[in-house]
């Protein structure tokens, strides 16, 4: 990292601090996925997602850049069956 320039050094350090922490955050989600999917069928709708994201939405901002339950529908559930992928 000694030949790294210092603007580039920076760049990298303020890019990987949302990572910090973030099996920690992975292990809050999926207690909170668990909770929204309260009858165990491992289908996750809307209004689960939407549960998802108030729990934990500055989790998912963090770690994913998703800002809205629409968002996060629409990268992991691309076969539109409402079942993550």
């Amino acid at each position: 990292m000694a030949n790294v320039p210092k603007h580039k050094r920076q760049r990298l350090i303020s890019e990987a601090k949302p990572m910090i922490g973030a099996s920690r955050k992975c292990r809050e989600m999926w207690r909170e996925i668990r909770k929204a999917d309260f009858r165990k069928e491992g289908i996750l709708n809307e209004t689960n997602i939407r549960l998802l994201f108030e729990k934990c939405g500055s989790y998912i901002y963090d770690l994913l850049r998703l800002n809205t339950p629409a968002e996060i529908i629409a990268v992991f559930d691309t076969g539109a069956d409402c079942q993550l992928n």
